[in-house]
C-alpha cells in the first residue's frame, strides 16, 4: 500500500463553525461516526467504531509512515485522528489533494 484515502464523518454538540476545527475536535462531545477508507486505488470500506474495533489492516496503514495518508482538506482528519481517536499522523505523512 502506497497511500491511504480517508475521510471522516463526525458529530459533536460543538459547533465547527462557530468554535474553529481545533475546539471542535478537543470537545469532548465530539466522535466519529464513521471513516471511509481505501488503500491506493481500491474501492472505498466503511468502519463504523460503534460496530466494532478498527480493521488490523487499517491501523497498520495508519501507523505505517511509508504509506502516505490522503484526505481531502487533510487537517479535519488529521485533528480527528489526534484529539478523537488518539492517533498523531506526523505531518510529513499527509497529502491533500485539494492544495
Amino acid at each position: 500500500m502506497k497511500k491511504l484515502w480517508l475521510d471522516f464523518e463526525t458529530r459533536s454538540l460543538a459547533n465547527l463553525k462557530a468554535v474553529g476545527l481545533d475546539n471542535y475536535a478537543k470537545h469532548p462531545s465530539t466522535e466519529v461516526l464513521m471513516l471511509a477508507w481505501a488503500p491506493d486505488n481500491e474501492v472505498p470500506t466503511l468502519w463504523e467504531p460503534r460496530l466494532g474495533q478498527m480493521p488490523e489492516v487499517l491501523a497498520s496503514a495508519l501507523a505505517d509512515s511509508s504509506v502516505i495518508k490522503c484526505s481531502w482538506n487533510y487537517n479535519f482528519e488529521k485533528k480527528i485522528f489526534l484529539h478523537v481517536l488518539k492517533i498523531d499522523i506526523p505531518q510529513g505523512e499527509w497529502y491533500d489533494p485539494s492544495i
